[in-house]
């Protein structure tokens, strides 16, 4: 990928008493399956209690600023992504333009708590663990562009309950860890549908546009109050196909237009040769050339 959308990559875990120490050689096992997005660099806090790592992937976007993850008195922050309303987030934080990204993220923290995400605007995902209040909130922006899964593992003879979060899902697979059946099946059948559930049974995708945020134990789950149009126009679904066939029409005659040499380039998939078909059938009387590999 580019430099601009290059993605770093997130992995941290909570223990729910806030205290039990951190098992640092199961932390370096995971950790280690961020390494291959930490072109800059791995950084890695932990406490009694709490652990958080950031791969540095050398993006030139807001996440590479400051170093992460950040810290601030009670508070770790980390945000892959970036951030497009920096300058109006901080008029509304009556904070000067050119004020840093932590600050802004931490005094809108402390401003707006679990509506913060509202107030950014951007491709990100972000990461809060206040010890103060005990919480810890996970966030995406509403496109979802950057992955971010989580599972809670339950209380054992020896530790007590934690939750786990990472960019990767393989961060979070465990060697026991049990297939999700229903995410299997919708896999093979190409029927994979917006939903939180992962190919395993233990782990769970925050959604797109949505917030998981663990207090007190309990793990909720919220999407975000954003604004989304209603319909300009309720047809029937055949309706919607016969304009859909119409604009797909279209779109075909302009980019295979009725003059010149054509030829079309294909991977091998189902779109493509569609495309070389519904090209063919508007002109029958002219021969293409389609160019295939795999």
């Amino acid at each position: 990928t580019s430099a601009q959308t290059r993605l770093g990559a997130l992995y941290g875990e909570i223990y729910t008493d806030w205290c039990t120490p951190v098992d640092l050689r199961a932390l370096a096992i995971s950790t280690a399956k961020l390494k291959h997005r930490a072109r800059a660099g791995l950084t890695l806090r932990h406490v009694p209690g709490a652990a958080l790592a950031w791969a540095n992937a050398g993006t030139p976007n807001d996440s590479a600023l400051d170093g992460q993850p950040w810290l601030d008195r009670d508070l770790w922050i980390a945000f892959d992504g970036a951030l497009h309303n920096r300058a109006a987030l901080a008029l509304e934080l009556k904070l000067p333009a050119e004020t840093r990204i932590l600050a802004l993220l931490v005094n809108a923290w402390r401003r707006f708590g679990a509506k913060i995400a509202q107030r950014l605007e951007g491709n990100f995902v972000l990461v809060v663990i206040d010890f103060a209040q005990r919480k810890v909130y996970l966030a995406r922006d509403p496109l979802g562009a950057r992955a971010l899964h989580y599972q809670i593992l339950p209380a054992d003879a020896h530790t007590p309950a934690r939750l786990r979060f990472a960019s990767e899902v393989d961060a979070l697979v465990q060697a026991n860890a049990q297939p999700c059946p229903h995410a299997v099946a919708n896999y093979f059948s190409h029927a994979r549908i917006a939903t939180s559930q992962t190919m395993f049974a233990d782990v769970k995708t925050v959604p797109a546009g949505a917030q998981v945020t663990l207090q007190n134990a309990k793990l909720s789950v919220e999407t975000h109050d954003f604004d989304v149009p209603e319909p300009i126009l309720k047809i029937t679904p055949m309706d919607a196909v016969a304009q859909f066939r119409a604009l797909l029409a279209a779109s075909v005659s302009a980019h295979c237009p009725a003059v010149g040499w054509l030829g079309i380039s294909l991977s091998g998939g189902l779109d493509s040769n569609t495309l070389f078909a519904l090209s063919a059938d508007q002109h029958p009387a002219r021969n293409l050339s389609a160019l295939s590999w795999q």
